[in-house]
């Protein structure tokens, strides 16, 4: 497992956050497909401000070696210093997936599993 940094962008609360955020995660969706496809590999992306609605989530989403979505996964406990939780809507549920030889695999975020 490896950890790759594709941006510098750092949360700041913004009240026009349903403004830049990326609506239904399509930019995110369409750079991490692309990047499974071409490097065969299983990518987690995120967290990134997804706009559904008239909501914003905290999204991670993941893509298997053909670049399909297997898993997308939105924080469901925002990080309160961070204030996180002011400007990203609670998800609903968690997430796992298969991955290669079998192996299962669950997105979360480090907030998410302070909370049993």
């Amino acid at each position: 497992m490896f950890y790759l940094k594709l941006g510098t962008h750092i949360f700041h609360p913004s009240d026009d956050l349903i403004t830049i955020a990326d609506r239904n995660g399509e930019r995110t969706k369409s750079l991490l497909t692309a990047f499974a496809k071409e490097h065969k590999v299983n990518i987690v992306g995120g967290f990134v401000a997804v706009a559904k609605d008239d909501s914003v989530f905290n999204t991670s989403y993941a893509y298997n070696r053909e670049g399909s979505l297997v898993g997308e996964y939105s924080k469901m406990h925002g990080f309160s210093p961070a204030k996180e939780d002011k400007y990203f809507a609670s998800g609903t549920h968690t997430t796992h997936f298969r991955a290669r030889w079998d192996s299962l695999v669950a997105l979360l975020s480090v907030t998410t599993s302070a909370f049993p």
